[in-house]
Formats: structure tokens, C-alpha cells, sequence
């Protein structure tokens, strides 16, 4: 026997064996409730308080053209949009200050039936056409646009080649209206390979599919599912980062934003999740499109519905570092909302501070998402204390939202008895 090699093969083993005993799994996030500061590996665990925001207009009103944008994203630094279903075949370039069109390129070999998201690698823009509110398509295709056929011309029409793919996973293609899962609505590229994520109408889970970026035929069954308790409009990469953010809202008309990060290749469930409320699309309307500005902030468009279609920003690297680096859009000046007596019966007082002078709004909204009451102060900042009658209101529960342009959203519930 030889000892030697005998006792290097031991101490290889032990070695080997203490390194993988040192490797503590947990959650790494220090802005998380169970942060572990002894973990080393990220195992996805991570959990969050409720967190809302208010992202911050930068157009009030998009182009008419643009009534049902649906998806976004940036060439150059430009932003460019699509409509959904029964619109042009075409994407438009707009004025990221102004919402005008300022270049419109036709896909002369396409059919909008119902264009739901739109995403780009370096070298191609790839274009969803498949939204499926009813569940019964068996068309459904991905067309691939070379950049390098973007011209400069106000209006051009270009040629697309086609991605055509089915879900190995759906076997009825009964037709249901808004009441399926195979409906999809966001898309991002990495790897060569799209992503898609599910709009499930059935669960409100969100199932992860891989589709080539080559043309061709594919049937493709999900890698993965996640409960993001909303239906996903849109989605987004950061290459650089490795984020994404999706979009969403659920079926009584809140709108939210969830994030992933700090996970391996595409497997984005498997990372840190997190999920913000951006409140009642009567504020900030059907969320669809987003894209990454930088690594830290976002561009986010809606469709006219109740409220005009308009341009956001929201800033998302302060919940993804322990301090943002990216653009500061929002400050937030609204903070320490209490609200007492709760539960309460003719009245309820609010509490907050404000660090600077604004105008300040109190909204509260039922379980349905219905404002029933909402007033607006302009104050000077400091601590705020505001009395509201509530003895009009039926008993249950409700959400008091106090916002400002110039300040975050703070969202409180209380119940009336």
C-alpha cells in the first residue's frame, strides 16, 4: 500500500469534505426579516414586509397612437412600445419627455392578433404575439427583427422572420375567456433564449418557459412556476445585474411590481423575490410595459383604461442594494404612518411625517379597491396629524394610502366595526 498517496487522498477528502460543511445556505439580503449573517449561499428563502410605492410620472400623456401600449423597451437609450391585439403591425419609437411618436417601422410579413410583449439582445428585437385571453390559440409566434434593418425614416416597413412554438403542457384548447393558463403576456431574452412567463387566470401562479431564438417550430413545457398571486403583464431583464422585474396586477385592479435577483443562469424563482405594490390602477393605471433605464430604475407605460395612458420611472435599487446607486427619481418623504384607533368606529386619525413641504393626499379605498373617500392638504412638512370621519363607511376592512407627488406612498389597513 502506499501511505503516501493514501494519506493525500484522506486529507483531499477531509478538506473537501469541511469546505462544503462551511458553505451555509440562507438568506443573504440584509433588508430581509430572516437575514442570516453567517449565510454564504443564497438558497431563495428571503422574505420581505409589505412594501408600497408610487412610481413618478414623467409624461402625463402619451401619443393617441400609442392608446394600448403594451410593451417596452430601450435601443440606444430610445424608448420604443407596441400595441396589443386587433392594432398595427407596428412598434413605435416615442419622445421619452413629450410621449409624441417620433418613428413608426411596419412588419410587413406580420399580424397583430395580440402583440403582448417585446424584448431585445444585441443584435434582434423579438416581438410576442401571443396573448391568449381565450386559451383556444394554436398560432401563437415570436417574430425576430434584425436591428440592423432599422432605418431612420419617420415611417418604414421592414420583414420579420418567425419563432412558431405550442405548449407541450396544454392538451384542451377550449375556449375560456379570462379563465385559462395559457394566456402570455411577458418576455425577456438571455442566453439566446427567450423567456417567457405566464398570465395565468386559473391560479395566479406564473410558469417560466425557454423558447430557441432560432426560427423554427417548438413545443416548449415550463422549467418552472411561481405563485406571483397577480396576472404577469410584462417583463424585463438587466443584463449587467442579472434583474428582472415583471409586472402585474390581480383581478380586483391592484397593480404590483415583483423583482428577482442574486440567482444562477435564467432560474429566476430560485433567487431573491420581492414584491412591491404600486396601489389601484386608478392611479397608476393597467400596468403592461417595463424595461430597464440602468440596473437601478425602470421605465413602466400603461394602457388608457380609466386614466390615460402616460410614462413612469420607478427607482428599484434601493431594495436591491443596501444603498441605490441608480437615478433618484423619488425621495421618501412620507414616513412612520400610524393609524388609531383600529379598529375604530365614527373615526380614525392618521399620524405620518413629512421631511419637506407638499401636497399631501389621503385616500381610503374598500376591499374591492373602490375609493370611498379621499381628501388633499397642502402642508409645510413635520409631523402631520389628520382626523378622518369614517362613520358613513359599512364595517369591515379598508386601506388608507397617503401619497404625494413629491413622496412615496404609505399604506395602512384599518377596520371599521
Amino acid at each position: 500500500m502506499d501511505l503516501k498517496k493514501t494519506f493525500l487522498a484522506f486529507l483531499s477528502m477531509f478538506y473537501g469534505a469541511f469546505a462544503t460543511h462551511a458553505q451555509t445556505k440562507g438568506c443573504t439580503d440584509s433588508q430581509a426579516n430572516n437575514f442570516n449573517a453567517n449565510a454564504t449561499i443564497n438558497d431563495g428563502s428571503c422574505t420581505y414586509n409589505s412594501t408600497s410605492y408610487s412610481p413618478i410620472k414623467l409624461v402625463e400623456k402619451l401619443s393617441d397612437t400609442i392608446n394600448e401600449t403594451s410593451a417596452l423597451i430601450t435601443i440606444d437609450g430610445e424608448l420604443w412600445t407596441l400595441d396589443d391585439s386587433g392594432n398595427a403591425n407596428a412598434i413605435y419609437h416615442f419622445d421619452k419627455n413629450t410621449g409624441t411618436i417620433l418613428q413608426t417601422i411596419y412588419i410587413s410579413n406580420a399580424t397583430n392578433h395580440d402583440w403582448e410583449d417585446m424584448t431585445a439582445d444585441s443584435k434582434n428585437i423579438y416581438i410576442g404575439d401571443f396573448g391568449n385571453n381565450n386559451g383556444d390559440r394554436t398560432n401563437l409566434v415570436v417574430y425576430k427583427i434584425s436591428k440592423s434593418q432599422l432605418s431612420t425614416k419617420k415611417v418604414d416597413s421592414i420583414t420579420a422572420q418567425k419563432i412558431h412554438f405550442s405548449y407541450a403542457d396544454q392538451k384542451d384548447f377550449t375556449s375560456r375567456s379570462n379563465a385559462n393558463s395559457f394566456d402570455c403576456e411577458a418576455m425577456f431574452v438571455y442566453n439566446d433564449t427567450l423567456h417567457l412567463l405566464s398570465k395565468d387566470w386559473v391560479n395566479g401562479f406564473t410558469k417560466h418557459y425557454f423558447l430557441p431564438t432560432i426560427t423554427g417550430t417548438y413545443s416548449i413545457g415550463p422549467v418552472d412556476s411561481f405563485d406571483v398571486a397577480c396576472l404577469i403583464t410584462g417583463a424585463s431583464l438587466e443584463l449587467s445585474t442579472h434583474r428582472v422585474v415583471l409586472t402585474g396586477y390581480n383581478k380586483t385592479g391592484f397593480c404590483y411590481l415583483w423583482m428577482f435577483w442574486d440567482f444562477n443562469n435564467a432560474r429566476i424563482f430560485e433567487g431573491n423575490k420581492r414584491k412591491i405594490d404600486f396601489g389601484f390602477f386608478t392611479s397608476t393605471g393597467q400596468i403592461e410595459g417595463v424595461c430597464f433605464n440602468d440596473s437601478n430604475t425602470i421605465y413602466i407605460t400603461n394602457e388608457k383604461n380609466i386614466i390615460n395612458n402616460k410614462l413612469y420611472a420607478a427607482n428599484i435599487g434601493q431594495w436591491m442594494n443596501k444603498k441605490s446607486i441608480g437615478i433618484d427619481y423619488r425621495k421618501q418623504l412620507i414616513s412612520e404612518l400610524k393609524v388609531y384607533p383600529n379598529p375604530a368606529l365614527t373615526e380614525i386619525t392618521l399620524n405620518f411625517t413629512l421631511q419637506n413641504p407638499a401636497s399631501v393626499s389621503s385616500c381610503i379605498y374598500n376591499e374591492a379597491g373602490k375609493v370611498v373617500y379621499c381628501s388633499k392638504m397642502k402642508l409645510n412638512g413635520g409631523m402631520v396629524q389628520q382626523k378622518i370621519n369614517i362613520s358613513g363607511l359599512s364595517n369591515g376592512k379598508y386601506y388608507i394610502v397617503v401619497h404625494s407627488n413629491k413622496a412615496n406612498s404609505k399604506k395602512q389597513i384599518f377596520i371599521k366595526q
